[in-house]
């Protein structure tokens, strides 16, 4: 989606600590295999507000008098900057501070725009109370740093939700949102800092997760190997049998691996949410069909996705030796992968199993505003004119031969089946092509498949195109 291949990273001592940034540069290194320069230009104690606390060791450093020394150091494609802990000056909100932090950051960006083609803005983290010393109440006689106001998180919350309303009108080419994950980990019973402030290993794994997510689109959903983690994640709950986790070309992946392989190894394929109204996959596997997934969240089967699914495919034909024409399930949005993908590989697919699928992006994600701008710009289009809408490419699909199998809700109302998949099955059947059309009256959106299982596991083993 994007070509940043190198960023600057400026903040306070959370960003001096450096781990967030190191593990960004392992990731890129050890998993994504991929070239990125990262630089972190962090200073412990700074501010953008220029205010510091009347017990403060020393007046607070404010970043504007090191900037342009940074900026002359520091060429990049992208810059992101991390403030907001100390602006408050661990005091109850007070509108002026507010108001001064504000204009620090507006005062940045501005500059930053000037030397920088993308321009991020992280939001403050959390103050985790539980975990600091010589909380104060609101009316105390004062507050620092190592006497922080006992509510002080809830200040950071203004604060982050100020920084959460810039946009491109601002200046800013993307909001990272790291407050949101280090919270909900907080509200898991994980204790992130040992003061309150200073989040430790896994609140940066967390941070660098939330920069890879806004900067890159890449979704990871369990921590990464290096990372010690307090939760305890399941990549597959569930499944008997063996899972195996890893990545091909940074992105996760999660293979189920059955109790005993079947005749020329088959495998279903996931597009999308793994695990989720998987009554016909556990069938399968039950009967000795491997599950395969890679994590490319949120691409809409656009060319970039495409191209790392084939990875994938390699991957699981190769190094896995599984048999060579997997049946893709594509489920919801996954039905543009999936029939994206066996468009530029037909040779590589032996089904495809459409479930209430996208089919028409004009009709899902357009009705959400935010989802449409990330989808446009993960095709790389400025309009729903300029998509390749899978509902259009029928007759091509069905001149590869792949044989379609559809289940619908029709009263779906989220992605309209009669804009959807009646439309694309029309088109596919009129054209020729091998479809059995499972409709459900009454259903909406969900529940996706149908169980019993049996009809739907039977047509694919009898219908599907072996390797």
């Amino acid at each position: 989606m994007d070509s940043i291949r190198s960023v600057l990273f400026l903040g306070d001592s959370i960003t001096a600590d450096g781990r967030y940034v190191k593990f960004l540069q392992r990731y890129f290194e050890e998993y994504a295999r991929q070239e990125m320069v990262l630089m972190g230009g962090g200073l412990s104690s700074e501010t953008l507000s220029g205010l510091s606390e009347a017990t403060h060791p020393f007046p607070r450093p404010v970043l504007f008098s090191r900037l342009e020394g940074e900026i002359a150091a520091h060429p990049a494609q992208a810059v992101c900057f991390y403030y907001g802990v100390n602006d408050g000056i661990y005091h109850p909100f007070d509108q002026g501070r507010f108001e001064a932090y504000q204009a620090g950051v507006r005062r940045l960006i501005k500059r930053l725009k000037q030397s920088y083609s993308r321009v991020y803005a992280l939001t403050p983290g959390v103050f985790e109370a539980k975990s600091a010393q010589n909380l104060q109440p609101f009316g105390a006689a004062d507050y620092a740093y190592d006497m922080p106001y006992e509510d002080y998180d809830q200040v950071m919350e203004r604060y982050a939700n100020f920084i959460r309303s810039l946009g491109p009108s601002d200046g800013v080419d993307g909001v990272v949102d790291v407050r949101a994950p280090l919270l909900q980990a907080m509200e898991q019973g994980v204790t992130l800092t040992p003061d309150g402030i200073h989040p430790g290993d896994f609140g940066h794994f967390l941070i660098a997760r939330a920069i890879l997510k806004t900067m890159f689109n890449i979704t990871l959903t369990r921590p990464l190997p290096f990372i010690p983690s307090p939760m305890t994640y399941d990549p597959y709950p569930g499944v008997p049998g063996q899972v195996r986790t890893g990545y091909v070309r940074g992105r996760e992946i999660t293979v189920a691996v059955p109790e005993s392989p079947a005749p020329g190894r088959p495998w279903v394929w996931r597009a999308e949410f793994l695990g989720a109204f998987d009554a016909v996959d556990r069938a399968l596997l039950k009967r000795g069909w491997h599950i395969g997934y890679i994590n490319l969240s949120d691409m809409y089967g656009c060319p970039e996705a495409v191209g790392l699914m084939h990875e994938f495919y390699r991957h699981m034909t190769g190094a896995l030796s599984l048999g060579t024409r997997p049946v893709l399930f594509g489920f919801s949005r996954g039905g543009l992968y999936a029939v994206n993908y066996a468009l530029a590989h037909p040779d590589c697919v032996g089904m495809v199993y459409l479930d209430a699928p996208v089919m028409d992006m004009n009709d899902w994600p357009k009705s959400d505003a935010a989802l449409w701008a990330e989808c446009l710009k993960c095709h790389g289009a400025q309009s729903g004119e300029a998509l390749a809408h899978p509902v259009d490419q029928a007759l091509a699909l069905a001149q590869t031969g792949i044989p379609v199998l559809m289940i619908l809700g029709l009263a779906d109302r989220l992605v309209h089946a009669e804009l959807n998949g009646l439309r694309f099955a029309a088109r596919f059947a009129r054209a020729g092509g091998r479809i059995k059309l499972i409709a459900k009256p009454e259903c909406g959106h969900h529940p996706h498949s149908i169980d019993p299982p049996d009809e739907a596991v039977e047509w694919i083993l009898g219908h599907r195109i072996k390797a």
